[in-house]
């Protein structure tokens, strides 16, 4: 289950960045999550997690009355480390605002993931209409 080298120092091409609900779906284990668990064990495949997910993440888990500790390490041990610099935060908040004219629930972590999977050159994995978008692989 851990990063072989190839990913983790970027040798490859293919980049994705597992959203929130993606993350979710694996960990349940649903028919959506094995699409997700293909691409997290192709070891062509370079996984990126921003920390808002990981938040959402925990936060979800922990709710649902699990511990959150196993999918921590889990998101943790397939992401490589992503750029996440303080002016995509502000990007995210002017995309938020444009995003929110055509979809009043849009949440700021939903832009703040589209700016992050632009700027770091990845296709979102989703199951959030939101982020459906030519380089969103939509698994919902």
């Amino acid at each position: 289950m851990f990063l072989d080298l190839r990913r983790k120092i970027g040798l490859t091409e293919n980049r994705f960045l597992i959203d929130s609900s993606a993350w979710i779906e694996y960990f349940k284990g649903t028919n959506l999550g094995k699409k997700v668990k293909e691409i997290l064990e192709d070891s062509n495949n370079q996984i990126l997690t921003p920390k808002i997910v990981i938040a959402e993440v925990t936060s979800k888990i922990a709710r649902s009355g699990q511990d959150p500790t196993e999918a921590f390490l889990a998101i943790e041990s397939f992401s490589i480390q992503i750029n996440e610099k303080q002016e995509y935060f502000f990007e995210a908040g002017v995309e938020h605002a444009k995003l929110r004219q055509k979809f009043e629930e849009i949440s700021l972590a939903d832009a703040l993931i589209k700016v992050l999977a632009e700027k770091n050159n990845a296709k979102i994995v989703t199951k959030d209409f939101h982020l459906k978008g030519k380089n969103t692989i939509f698994i919902g």
